[in-house]
């Protein structure tokens, strides 16, 4: 009864909803509605797109890259217009901001690592055609709905009050708030249920995040970190 449709539906109506929402995407040439841009057409071609109330997890070893192809994902999801919040328990945001520069900054001819935009890279030689050109990429970062958040120890409460605040600071510009990502699954802090026993901390949390993209009715990214024993099987 707290709820606007109190959480249920004949499934006749439902049909209906999910039809009219076809004939739209189609009369519009794709998805207008329930998808946010995924970030690359690979990813974009297999999933449709970040789609709202749906929980995602993207995992891989230590070192694999999971951070930058997050974020990569999530930038360009932000450039098409559609509200991200991206919650980094392990990186700095500048840390992040230099690896989104270096990111947009890249081409065939030239590729810039985020390391040779550091300050104790300034003596290196060619910084000044390396500063001019990712001075040149931080142009599209001024208006695109991209929040970073880097608190480290973060609970799911701590993010489900962030992501509230951002999404009414978002509703006051016409936007909405499609996509919240976290950086990583294993960080965050979990209630004290459960401590002790890692695997239940993790379906505790886990339960929580397909909790909280139901709730907000926006898509949830979460990055994982797989054990190196995995590669002992």
């Amino acid at each position: 009864h707290l709820t606007k449709d109190e959480g249920s539906q004949y499934i006749g109506q439902a049909a209906g909803e999910v039809l009219d929402n076809l004939s739209q995407a189609y009369a519009a040439g794709g998805a207008i509605k329930d998808f946010a841009f995924a970030g690359s057409h690979e990813l974009a071609s297999v999933i449709g797109g970040w789609r709202r109330g749906r929980f995602y997890v993207i995992a891989g070893r230590p070192g694999m890259g999971k951070t930058t192809t997050g974020l990569s994902w999530l930038l360009r999801t932000a450039l098409k217009g559609h509200g991200v919040m991206f919650f980094s328990l392990e990186m700095s945001r500048a840390e992040l901001t230099e690896i989104a520069l270096c990111d947009l900054a890249w081409s065939h001819e030239r590729r810039i690592e985020y390391r040779e935009i550091s300050t104790t890279a300034t003596t290196r030689p060619g910084f000044e055609d390396r500063f001019t050109t990712i001075a040149e990429a931080s142009r599209q970062f001024t208006s695109i709905p991209l929040m970073i958040s880097d608190r480290a120890g973060q609970t799911i409460a701590d993010i489900r009050s962030q992501a509230l605040q951002y999404a009414q600071r978002l509703e006051t510009q016409g936007k909405r708030l499609e996509v919240i990502c976290i950086d990583h699954l294993n960080l965050i802090r979990a209630s004290d249920r459960y401590q002790g026993s890692k695997t239940a901390e993790t379906e505790e949390v886990s339960a929580a995040l397909k909790q909280l993209a139901k709730d907000l009715q926006c898509a949830v990214v979460c990055l994982c970190q797989l054990n190196r024993a995995v590669e002992g099987r």
